[in-house]
């Protein structure tokens, strides 16, 4: 028995290398729509009212429902809106689970072949029943072999037949099988998922040997071959099984240092081929190198472990190296200052952070804290001062841009309305200052404001200087 990568459903594969009882032929021909199309069918189905089918409107609903919900309790509650980039993560999730999902299905391609040079097709099949069924093993120049795929063996027993159909007699003597076990079925494996799928046949040496050194070579694992404790070539003449010599593969050191981000995903319940991991290696280096991100920051396979293993897909990383890059490159030193006093977020280690799915753990968070910082930079920059934490958060929460930061600083920076003189009752704090400025402190606004009629007031009578909210200006005069 085996368990459908598509439906999540226990089956019992009829051949070798089955992953789905899912005829997805019929629904291509039905529907007139690619594998992947037909797998991100039946995955809707599956997912139904979950996270992977959720839209746009169901996660802003939720947001709304939450915000209704906090706000009763919590009057400075704030209501959380999908950005752009939540927007295209949410859309995407079913189309990457599909495409997760092919990676694990399709077979036939052999990335150490050029079959450009060759020129010959790759023998691409889909591991369903049908697709298994009507493929035929070709070499590297596309003749066909001479032998087919062989049925799985756990089905071969649940029927009792032969490799051919035939019946088997399961009775003492009925048929050379007394014990009613199996018999050993000499057919040759055509499938090896750890280095794309290639045929072989029987149990020649050199042929296995080739094939597997091959496979290796592809992630640079091709020393594994000269392991006599491994011995993968022995296993394969005494087990006639690549998957079994593939298995013990993925079990060596050489192979976890390669593939670290693995046994993070399978912690998590999760699995990718290794043709995906290095797609997904790719996928990462090319948007590191379009933002100009130095190469030291791909060079070694661990610099993308964490990141699969986070399971970081491709546009959220696109995201993140955005982030980072407009972080470290297109903010004033203020800006960086707030980010190190507000978030212990260094200088010199901004691109490293946002890349880091373990420490910046949400795109959305990062924006907003990357938004609080630049507030905070700008008080500083305006010559008011640095400003808490909590204080450039709140202004960012309520929806202050920087244009209207720079503006509200600028213009309480020049303001003596804090100070307290003759007369004035009560201290106002820089923090009522800001809050009375940008509105988010009505009470604060209201005693600014009533210490402003005072002193305008006071100096209308004896001809001083006007007090604007800008400071004084000008000279009064008397009546």
């Amino acid at each position: 028995m085996a368990i459908d990568i598509i439906t999540g459903k226990v089956f019992q594969p009829k051949f070798q290398g089955q992953r789905t009882a899912v005829d997805l032929e019929a629904i291509m021909a039905s529907e007139g729509a690619t594998a992947e199309e037909a797998v991100a069918q039946v995955l809707e189905d599956r997912y139904e009212g979950t996270f992977y089918t959720a839209t746009v409107a169901d996660v802003q609903a939720e947001y709304d429902r939450q915000y209704e919900v906090d706000s009763a309790t919590n009057p400075d509650a704030v209501r959380q809106v999908v950005t752009p980039e939540e927007a295209v993560q949410i859309e995407e999730r079913l189309p990457n689970l599909a495409a997760r999902t092919m990676g694990q299905l399709q077979g036939g391609f052999n990335p150490n072949i050029d079959y450009a040079a060759a020129g010959v097709e790759p023998n691409v099949f889909l591991r369903t029943e049908s697709g298994l069924r009507d493929w035929v093993p070709k070499d590297a120049q596309g003749e066909e072999l001479d032998y087919g795929v062989p049925l799985d063996r756990g089905y071969l027993a649940a029927n009792k037949t032969f490799g051919d159909g035939t019946p088997m007699d399961t009775t003492f003597g009925g048929g050379g099988f007394g014990d009613g076990g199996l018999p050993t079925i000499e057919v040759p494996d055509t499938t090896f998922d750890g280095g794309g799928d290639v045929p072989v046949g029987g149990n020649d040496t050199r042929d296995a040997k080739s094939i597997i050194e091959d496979a290796l070579r592809g992630y640079g694992l091709e020393g594994l071959l000269d392991d006599a404790d491994l011995d993968l070539v022995g296993i394969w003449r005494r087990t006639d099984d690549l998957d079994i010599v593939w298995a013990s593969v993925r079990r060596s050191d050489p192979y976890k240092a390669r593939f670290p981000g693995m046994q993070a995903l399978a912690d998590a319940g999760r699995a990718v081929s290794e043709e995906t991991y290095v797609a997904l290696e790719r996928s990462y280096a090319q948007t590191l190198n379009q933002y100009g991100m130095p190469s030291t920051f791909y060079d070694d396979p661990s610099d993308f472990g964490d990141l699969i293993g986070g399971d970081v897909s491709p546009n959220e990383f696109t995201a993140r190296v955005a982030w980072a890059a407009e972080a470290a490159q297109g903010t004033t030193a203020e800006t960086r200052q707030a980010l190190s006093d507000y978030y212990d977020i260094e200088d010199g280690d901004i691109t490293a952070y946002y890349l880091d799915p373990e420490r910046a753990t949400s795109i959305f968070e990062e924006r907003e804290r990357l938004g609080a910082a630049r507030i905070g930079g700008i008080a500083a920059e305006t010559g008011f001062g640095t400003i808490a934490r909590q204080t450039a958060e709140r202004l960012q929460a309520t929806g202050v841009t920087e244009t209207r930061a720079r503006q509200g600083f600028q213009e309480i920076a020049q303001s003596t309305i804090a100070e307290e003189t003759v007369g004035d009752v009560g201290d106002i704090t820089d923090t009522q200052v800001i809050g009375g400025e940008f509105g988010t402190d009505p009470e604060a606004a209201r005693r600014i404001e009533k210490r402003r009629q005072t002193r305008l007031s006071k100096f209308a009578q004896t001809g001083g200087p006007a007090l604007t909210q800008g400071g004084y200006i000008g000279l009064g005069s008397a009546e």
